[in-house]
């Protein structure tokens, strides 16, 4: 019989106070309304971390190193030319999360925005996610094709898509994911954008900066 380790009230938080805030690029940027990650005292995550991956989650096959910089310092995570690429100011405005330090973009203009930031707290990566969704299953779960590669979903307890909002999720190590909350611009969720699509690109921009490093 298989053991099965979840963290429900991380996953639960973390998507509750995230579930408003996600990005789209190109006219898009922080989400307009949601704030993540504003929640006084953020839980920790239970269970070990010696049997991952667990619950269905793909394996990080080639963990990325030393992300204790951009943990520190999300802002970070997106450089200045990268963040005006995507429509967004260049500079981000760093907040405490449900799970983690936090950076948005939010663009007043466009009403887009993009929030990223490290799952410090959750020690079980993408796991937590697949074992939380067999436990009550979210609105959608989808995995994602390998983000620069690094295995990736988007999930969510509500599904907001239609409205131009997605998180996405990429696992960095076994242990460790980083979330990438998108909220299309306006122009976008009128031309129908795909906000899943959107957040896995800032995702890979938010890698290419990090594995550079």
């Amino acid at each position: 019989m298989r053991t099965r380790h979840t963290v429900p009230i991380v996953v639960l938080l973390y998507l509750a106070v995230a579930g408003c805030t996600t990005t789209s690029p190109g006219e898009a940027t922080p989400a307009p309304t949601s704030e993540v990650g504003s929640t006084d005292s953020p839980p920790s995550s239970s269970g070990g971390s010696d049997d991952l991956p667990s619950d269905g989650a793909p394996k990080v096959e080639h963990p990325l190193e030393n992300t204790s910089p951009f943990e520190g310092d999300p802002c970070s995570i997106l450089t200045a030319a990268q963040a005006q690429e995507l429509g967004l100011p260049t500079i981000g405005k760093e907040k405490t999360g449900a799970l983690g330090l936090d950076c948005e973009w939010h663009n007043p203009d466009t009403r887009g925005q993009v929030t990223i930031g490290f799952l410090t707290n959750n020690d079980r990566g993408l796991s937590a996610f697949y074992a939380e969704n067999e436990r009550k299953p979210y609105a959608y779960l989808t995995p994602l094709s390998n983000i620069e590669g690094y295995p990736a979903i988007a999930s969510d307890s509500g599904d907001q898509r239609p409205e131009g909002i997605c998180l996405v999720q990429v696992g960095v190590t076994d242990q460790l994911a980083f979330h990438v909350d998108l909220q299309l611009s306006q122009a976008n969720v009128e031309k129908k954008k795909d906000p899943c699509e959107t957040g896995a690109m800032v995702a890979g921009k938010a890698l290419q900066t990090m594995k550079g490093a």
